[in-house]
């Protein structure tokens, strides 16, 4: 008992003498929690690339629609909001409190948050705002928040809610002249949509990508507005635009297979940043055949070819515009490499 009591006395002296020491050792235990508990961690966004019809969308341009008739877009926005990721088996993880307003002036990145995520299946998203939360004061949120008041506005009322989707333009047969006004708001719960999409993603220097294509064109699928239209409503061409949304508008292209990356494979890309001229150097040898996918930030494919798997040293050209772009080998659907590389001509 003695002998206990001095080594406690002892063991406490030290403490008090060794007090840098035992912080250092302090700081080494914090540090390794931390690498164990964030071990799988991933930041995880989704990359919205904006189209109408063929072309980027953008405000007031005259495009024809496949009906044949011209439209010019002048507004665009609607609300995304409880998104899950799906991965690992199954697996459904939501993006807790998360609304995004989507007004595609340009590509949206919409950042999800950091998650435990392995392999992603899948994500699902549901268009407009929740039922417990459209019917809310939208004063009550801060000025930054994707439900305050915004300009224009997005809510249309206490029993209606916000505006899920809010698509406005001018329309005509021809392309001169185009000024048939038509406006489509969708609005009420009973279009709360939820769209699933099957995509793995893509893996970029540690970051979970989700690219996603959104063409707005697919909206009028089935909508005539070329001589103009005006539909205000939970029903008729308001519901069907919902509809259209849900059912057409939204692809997760690019995608080349699971995401499986080897840390163990030598994968060089030189120089980078690249004037379109790009070296590999690697050794794909425990692989029996491997492709080499080129892509960019919104998943969109540029190239791809199958590629020795011995040690080798190849080059070969990017004919794109300036840019960060997506270098993967894939062997067996599983994604085992990702390298960004940029090109600056």
């Amino acid at each position: 008992m003695l002998l206990h009591c001095d080594a406690v006395v002892v063991f406490v002296y030290l403490i008090l003498l060794n007090q840098q020491a035992m912080r250092f050792l302090l700081s080494i235990y914090l540090l390794f929690v931390f690498v164990i508990t964030s071990k799988g961690q991933v930041d995880v966004s989704i990359h919205m690339h904006q189209k109408l019809g063929d072309q980027p969308f953008t405000y007031n341009t005259i495009v024809q629609t496949p009906a044949g008739y011209y439209i010019k877009a002048t507004w665009l926005a609607y609300y995304i909001s409880e998104v899950k990721l799906i991965h690992d088996g199954g697996v459904v993880t939501p993006v807790t409190d998360q609304y995004f307003l989507i007004v595609p002036t340009s590509d949206s990145i919409l950042e999800l948050g950091t998650f435990d995520i392995s392999i992603l299946e899948g994500i699902e998203f549901s268009l407009g705002v929740d039922s417990a939360h459209n019917h809310l004061d939208p004063a009550s949120y801060p000025s930054s928040h994707p439900l305050a008041p915004q300009d224009p506005s997005m809510h249309w009322g206490w029993t209606a809610g916000y505006r899920f989707i809010a698509f406005e333009g001018f329309a005509g047969p021809t392309s001169e002249p185009v000024n048939n006004s038509f406006q489509i708001h969708t609005i009420g719960d009973i279009n709360y949509k939820t769209v699933t999409l099957n995509t793995s993603g893509e893996l970029v220097e540690g970051d979970l990508v989700i690219p996603v294509t959104a063409n707005y064109m697919k909206l009028l699928e089935g909508i005539d507005v070329q001589n103009g239209t005006i539909s205000h409503s939970t029903s008729g061409k308001a519901k069907k635009q919902m509809e259209n949304m849900q059912a057409y508008v939204f692809t997760a292209e690019g995608t080349t297979g699971t995401i499986h990356l080897d840390p163990s494979i030598e994968f060089a890309v030189s120089p980078n940043p690249s004037n379109g001229l790009v070296r590999l150097s690697y050794d794909l040898s425990k692989f029996n055949l491997s492709e080499l996918v080129v892509s960019d930030l919104t998943g969109k494919i540029i190239s791809r070819q199958t590629i020795p798997a011995i040690a080798n040293d190849m080059t070969f050209q990017l004919h794109v515009p300036n840019g960060a772009y997506i270098i993967n080998v894939v062997s067996d659907g599983k994604v085992v490499v990702a390298r960004k590389v940029f090109i600056q001509h």
